[in-house]
């Protein structure tokens, strides 16, 4: 997965970029919501491609 990330007030060069494995335990994450939803850790090959094309759709955010 990847997730930029700084530290709050480091906004210029020396701001590191990291991954979400860096700051958080991506395994716990996924077992703990395994009966609730269906996480990737990596696009399915067909759907990699599409995003890399530029293929892709969207929906809007609907608040409940």
């Amino acid at each position: 997965m990847k997730l930029t990330a700084a530290p709050a007030g480091m906004h210029d060069s020396r701001t590191q970029k990291l991954e979400l494995e860096d700051i958080f335990d991506v395994d716990h994450f996924i077992t703990s919501l395994r009966d609730e939803v269906r996480i990737l850790k990596e696009l399915l090959p067909r759907l990699k491609h599409k995003v890399e094309l530029g293929i892709v759709h969207t929906m809007p955010l609907v608040s409940l």
